[in-house]
């Protein structure tokens, strides 16, 4: 996350702040060691909040209907499923779209 953070903090405008809002898992807590510039701040959201983070209503979705309780024979067998997978998701923008959306998040 070194480099995402340093790219975010070079495209802010001077005098300006951004702040990043991970879902929180793998991101480190306050005290931790790793570094973010100084015109970058996070707001960590709680754990499985599907109300403020519209991708956790996909993990749910995605479970069951693409890769789990499969063994996979390869690396390959394993990359081709994921291909496979990630297609069928691309192909139904309208269902992620429901799942993802909140109304209280919508332009008006």
């Amino acid at each position: 996350m070194t480099l995402p953070r340093a790219e975010i903090g070079q495209a802010v405008t001077p005098g300006a702040q951004a702040v990043v809002i991970p879902e929180g898992a793998g991101w480190p807590q306050p005290g931790g060691k790793r570094h973010l510039p100084d015109k970058v701040s996070t707001l960590l959201l709680p754990a499985s909040c599907p109300e403020l983070n519209p991708a956790e209503n996909i993990w749910p979705f995605r479970r069951p209907n693409s890769l789990s309780h499969r063994v996979f024979a390869t690396d390959t067998a394993l990359v081709d499923a994921g291909c496979v997978a990630w297609q069928a998701r691309m192909a139904q923008p309208e269902r992620i779209t429901s799942m993802a959306s909140r109304e209280w998040a919508k332009r008006s």
